[in-house]
């Protein structure tokens, strides 16, 4: 999910480099934020107001998601039943040994969440708002990619994110355009989750500190372009959008409750 000022045709471009440069399958969710117009105070203010009525939007496609992949687990899993049933005589517990090895051959991609900038926002809203209801886990990571949001408090909305795996936040101090809306009009306007590597409290989230990694500078999308020269950079971001443990190679800072990458 996107963020500030992206209109479609940006939106679907950038779906298209992910899927080339990490070898995914993207389906990129876009709302009315105001790409191509004005720009400045008053466009990002639009822009939050348009994040913030888009929740409904997107409660309806996660309920849609779930909806399908329900039904094709549903599937698969009456047909490795049978098959667990008719190989295994040993004991019921061979059987459901057998059942959830073939059930990992029956389902063997995995689906994560990334969600950039003010679409952190929009997620934020959702997950606070009395529409959500919750979901399964149909995710294994979800990654909150340079969060504009506010930092103060997270941990009250992102430790309600349910994920088969992990969920990531990743942080870049030196990111332009998280400076820059911190400096946009507003009493809201915090210092920002995806640049601000104090306070993380969150008791399910594992913290990733971008700063001064070699190649990112001041991106605030360091997923792709330059950034990713930066081995360590792209290895992060394949391992996570391909559902695995991507934090296992990186040094961890204790006092900060973060890892960093180099």
């Amino acid at each position: 999910m996107h963020g500030f000022n992206n209109d479609v045709e940006a939106v679907v471009k950038r779906a298209w480099g992910l899927q080339q440069l990490y070898g995914l399958e993207v389906v990129a969710f876009t709302w009315p934020a105001n790409g191509g117009g004005a720009k400045g105070v008053v466009s990002y203010k639009s822009d939050k107001r348009d994040a913030a009525a888009s929740i409904g939007a997107m409660d309806r496609v996660l309920e849609k998601m779930c909806d399908y992949l329900a039904e094709f687990r549903e599937e698969r899993l009456a047909k490795v039943r049978a098959q667990a049933r008719s190989r295994s005589r040993e004991s019921r517990e061979s059987e459901l040994e057998l059942t959830a090895r073939l059930s990992q051959r029956a389902c063997p991609f995995r689906i994560n969440l990334m969600l950039h900038s003010m679409g952190n926002y929009l997620f934020k809203n959702l997950l606070n708002s009395s529409i959500f209801s919750g979901r399964e886990l149909s995710f294994d990571n979800i990654i909150l990619c340079a969060a504009d949001t506010n930092n103060e408090h997270h941990r009250q909305w992102v430790d309600r994110i349910q994920a088969r795996n992990r969920v990531y936040v990743t942080i870049n101090e030196k990111d332009s355009a998280l400076r820059v809306s911190r400096m946009k009009g507003g009493d809201e306007q915090l210092a920002r989750l995806g640049h601000y590597p104090y306070n993380l409290d969150s008791r399910q989230t594992v913290y990733v500190d971008f700063t001064g990694a070699p190649s990112v500078g001041d991106s605030h999308a360091y997923f792709e372009g330059t950034p990713t020269k930066n081995s360590g950079v792209k290895r992060f971001f394949g391992e996570a959008l391909h559902g695995d443990v991507a934090e296992l190679r990186l040094p961890y800072d204790p006092a900060r409750n973060l890892y960093r990458i180099r």
